[in-house]
């Protein structure tokens, strides 16, 4: 069970019941070979049908040919082929903290007399009383 339970997340926490074969195929397809289930020849076609048999006979029974529910089937996640939408962080949400950082240090220093020193590596305080 708790193999199924840990390929389910390819499958995107789908229910055990609602990943077919085609699903499964396809993931084999991308995981052992990295392309697409459609995109494979005939001997990598037969290498996952082999894949597909030894991952049910380790499951504990045989994926279904289709959906229960009628859906179409479920797409699993493949990360070298599905494309991830990646927003990248403008410079100024790094500026901004370590102008803080840098400000707040100088304040501590000119008020406080703190110093910023360093022992066997490790980054600490002086304080002057």
């Amino acid at each position: 069970m708790e193999y199924r339970y840990h390929l389910r997340v390819w499958f995107w926490g789908a229910q055990w019941k609602n990943i077919t074969r085609k699903a499964m195929s396809a993931w084999l397809a991308w995981s052992i070979f990295d392309r697409e289930f459609e995109d494979l020849g005939s001997a990598e076609d037969a290498f996952v049908a082999e894949a597909l048999s030894l991952m049910e006979k380790r499951t504990g029974g045989r994926l279904a040919d289709k959906r229960p529910d009628g859906k179409p089937d479920i797409v699993p996640m493949k990360l070298t082929l599905v494309k991830v939408n990646i927003w990248s962080r403008p410079a100024l949400a790094y500026m901004v903290p370590e102008l803080a950082n840098i400000a707040t240090r100088a304040w501590l220093e000119y008020m406080h007399g703190m110093r910023l020193c360093y022992h066997e590596g490790i980054e600490c305080v002086l304080l002057a009383f």
